[in-house]
């Protein structure tokens, strides 16, 4: 247990000593434990809901999840805490289409519990890809006392519902055009922030074409929710104030989500 702990513990710490140097592969949306594990959800096919976004042979594809671990888990109808749960850094996702790969943010791949934290599957799809529906199963381990090598759960076969499942569905070339979802709402909002960088008040400007609700969190770079709040956004500018005092130096993303799809503006904070 120990060497675990401290194992992550130098992940964590190595994952900060590099934040500054480049920025994430994806950001964390708004999730909350009493959600799901892993959104977006696995398609239900009872209840025709979850599911990720399709795309064409040849075409660019990014598909982000967010993920909030929780503090224990059941397996073969018994519940387990949870030290961390990981995600192989190679070949964890099976099934995805030639050209498509896998990071996560934190790079490690380490999610500690009751943390958010995300990963991203992305690419170009290979021409060489037949048109076709891609089932996938994403292969994470479960570490605690009982487990200090990893349990290996398959998601969502081993804890969703049997009539759950994750798939990229891959038309011809040429017949389709995705939007991924990191910037889908840049085609309806313009967001920007003054001053930034910041020190103790940073000011949300978002220009909408039309009234939307919408979620706005600040995390850090570990994906820690620092602060969050539900706006209703009217047409036209919106200038919504934040008080970031209790913050300290550093790199933070506001992020903007209307349960959908979400933007993101980097907030560098100095003091």
């Amino acid at each position: 247990m120990m060497h675990k702990t401290f194992t992550i513990l130098i992940f964590s710490l190595a994952f900060i000593f590099n934040a500054q140097a480049q920025d994430p592969v994806c950001i964390p949306e708004a999730i909350t434990a009493d959600t799901s594990i892993i959104l977006p959800e696995p398609y239900n096919s009872v209840e025709l809901t979850g599911g990720i976004d399709s795309t064409c042979v040849g075409s660019f594809y990014e598909q982000v999840f967010t993920t909030m671990v929780p503090s224990s888990i059941t397996l073969a109808g018994q519940n387990f805490a949870i030290d961390s749960i990981t995600i192989d850094l190679e070949g964890a996702i099976d099934g995805l289409p030639e050209g498509l790969d896998y990071a996560c943010n934190p790079p490690t791949c380490v999610f500690l519990p009751e943390t958010v934290a995300c990963f991203v599957i992305t690419g170009d799809v290979a021409d060489t890809n037949p048109a076709e529906t891609y089932d996938l199963t994403i292969r994470l381990r479960a570490f605690n006392f009982f487990f200090p090598i990893g349990a290996e759960i398959r998601y969502p076969q081993d804890i969703g519902a049997p009539n759950e499942s994750y798939f990229i569905h891959v038309d011809e070339a040429g017949t389709c055009e995705t939007i991924s979802s990191t910037n889908a709402l840049e085609k309806t909002l313009e967001a920007s922030l003054s001053p930034n960088p910041a020190n103790d008040f940073v000011q949300l400007n978002i220009q909408a074409e039309s009234a939307k609700d919408v979620n706005v969190m600040i995390v850090d770079m570990l994906g820690k929710v620092y602060a969050e709040q539900a706006i209703n956004l009217q047409s036209g500018q919106n200038s919504i104030p934040f008080f970031i005092d209790d913050l300290s130096a550093g790199i933070y993303f506001m992020t903007i989500t209307d349960g959908k799809e979400f933007l993101t503006q980097k907030i560098v904070i100095e003091k």
